[in-house]
């Protein structure tokens, strides 16, 4: 009762703030028909049910361990957490669905190990400015999780930090902007070279408007930031990385 009491807010509110999105030219409940063609992407949209755009627009957070079922779902995308078993069948997650949904994980490498095991941290590749060694690595990941079923990895980290949760755990590359953009930029460049069956890695630059030297951890309890701006320090790791 409550998720269907929940579910007639959320439609509510989105008829009244996104007009827009209910000009389907569909009755309520009437679905669509998928296309393989990218051409088509435009005419898919229109002709969704505002409920089947709501849920495009989620990324449901899971633990995948004990053989659940996610094959009929309609989310947008599902993100493994820690502890999932990542050896699972995962194409079949959203099987069922008309789209595909994306499978993602944030497997950055350090301390933060999820399907891929053994890759070192952030701060260590911007440490020895071994770009280079950070592409290749990168691609090896990019291939494993892709083997996996995973096609979006959520990162990489552009946080600049010389302090705090980021700097400490070693999940920001780096204090210097210049040297964390160029680590931002060969991450990329790895993920976007590397197709597995036509698939390659997504990417999620995190974390906006940037966590900087914070030292909450914004997993555990509420962060608070009293820096004037809380846009990055100018050059940007973003700068020219986003188009």
């Amino acid at each position: 009762i409550r998720k269907e009491t929940l579910k007639k807010l959320i439609l509510a509110e989105i008829k009244t703030q996104y007009p827009d999105l209910s000009n389907s030219g569909l009755a309520a409940g009437t679905s669509f028909t998928p296309s393989t063609s990218t051409a088509d992407v435009g005419q898919i949209v229109n002709n969704m049910t505002l409920e089947e755009k709501i849920y495009q627009m989620l990324m449901v957070g899971v633990q995948l361990n004990n053989g659940q079922d996610y094959s009929d779902s309609l989310a947008g995308g599902f993100i493994l957490h820690g502890g999932s078993d990542y050896d699972a069948n995962l194409n079949a997650i959203g099987s069922s669905s008309k789209i595909k949904p994306f499978i993602a994980t944030d497997d950055e490498g350090g301390q933060i190990v999820r399907a891929a095991v053994g890759y070192p941290s952030a701060k260590s590749y911007g440490d020895s400015q071994d770009y280079d060694k950070l592409y290749s690595d990168e691609v090896e990941k990019s291939e494993l999780l892709l083997q996996k079923g995973i096609n979006v990895n959520l990162g990489p980290d552009a946080d600049v930090s010389s302090s705090g949760t980021m700097y400490n755990s070693e999940r920001s590359y780096s204090s210097n902007a210049d040297i964390t953009k160029q680590c931002v930029k060969k991450v990329i460049e790895a993920r976007k070279a590397t197709d597995v069956n036509g698939v390659f890695i997504s990417s999620s630059l995190k974390h906006y408007p940037g966590y900087g030297s914070n030292g909450t951890n914004s997993d555990l309890g509420k962060v608070v930031d009293n820096r004037t701006c809380l846009l990055y320090t100018s050059p940007s790791p973003r700068d020219g990385l986003l188009s």
